[in-house]
């Protein structure tokens, strides 16, 4: 038994040291994902006619009420 919780005291030191570098995980998505939403919402800006368009048009769009304002709120 003493055996078995020696192995699981070196277990905790071990997952205790990697603490310190946690932080990279979530970083590295981060940083990979930045150019994607980057591009995705330049595009969504550039493009803001027709997506006033389609808020407002019921026939092919959405049909909602103030586009325009919904249409900024989105962006």
């Amino acid at each position: 038994m003493n055996k078995l919780m020696s192995l699981g005291c070196t277990a905790q030191s071990l997952l205790n040291k990697t603490r310190a570098v946690d932080f990279l995980g979530p970083l590295a998505l981060r940083l990979y994902l930045v150019p994607i939403f980057w591009m995705a919402g330049t595009k969504k800006l550039a493009d803001m006619d027709s997506i006033i368009d389609w808020f407002g048009n019921s026939d092919w769009g959405l049909g909602l009420p103030f586009p325009e304002l919904l249409a900024w709120l989105a962006t």
